[in-house]
């Protein structure tokens, strides 16, 4: 008996896969810092829902020195994998992005390094909800290794789970017909998470870029995950 091997994508949009934006913005005014805004500990100043439909959504990591504040903004992609055939074997799993056009400002080069790493989340969550999505991360969870975004308009770029501890994630989850919920966060977030002391964004740095969203009219262009 032969086995039979193929490769399916799955969309953002397809199903009920989810996709939204946080913002969530501290002042740097001494009482609250770099890592209080990216973890929640000691707890930040704003969270805001930010949009849960869009072509394009912006993500940065800011230092402000003109108004004295930090922002971040935290992107949530969800897929379906209830869509794959119930008796499918995973062999191998990419998560795909593509950069969008003109929104480019960057000065760090660790904001254009990023992690894909495991939302708690459930399976109830299709929009954002203030801070209670949005620190719903497990940072332990991830791709296993930075993966360098272009620095070009409408380029893709792979992020192959391997074998690591999301790709095991992602099978667990199509094996109780659930969505993968992930959160996109840079090397300064995600060093934050591992290292309370790591580097915050250069002091005035406008570290700004943006990937393709759920309703982006060039289709390939929307984040999506092959499953082999």
């Amino acid at each position: 008996m032969s086995l039979i091997t193929s490769t399916q994508t799955i969309l953002v949009s397809d199903g009920s896969g989810v996709m939204f934006q946080h913002r969530m913005r501290c002042t740097g005014d001494g009482d609250d810092s770099w890592k209080s805004v990216v973890t929640n500990d000691p707890a930040r100043d704003t969270v805001q829902d930010g949009s849960t439909s869009a072509q394009n959504f912006l993500y940065q990591n800011v230092n402000s020195t003109s108004n004295a504040f930090y922002t971040v903004d935290r992107n949530y992609i969800s897929f379906d994998l209830s869509l794959l055939p119930s008796d499918a074997t995973i062999t191998a799993i990419s998560v795909f992005l593509t950069t969008d056009n003109g929104l480019k400002s960057v000065t760090d080069s660790d904001f254009e390094k990023l992690r894909l790493v495991k939302s708690t989340n459930d399976d109830s969550v299709t929009s954002p909800s203030g801070a209670t999505t949005a620190n719903a991360i497990d940072h332990t969870v991830n791709n296993g290794a930075d993966v360098t975004m272009s620095a070009s308009d409408n380029v893709e770029t792979e992020f192959d789970l391997g074998s690591s501890d999301l790709y095991d994630y992602f099978v667990a989850q199509f094996a109780a017909g659930n969505r993968a919920n992930v959160y996109i966060i840079s090397k300064l977030e995600f060093d934050v998470f591992v290292d309370a002391s790591a580097s915050e964004p250069t002091e005035g740095a406008n570290n700004r870029t943006g990937i393709g969203g759920n309703t982006n009219s060039t289709t390939s262009h929307r984040p999506r995950v092959e499953v082999t």
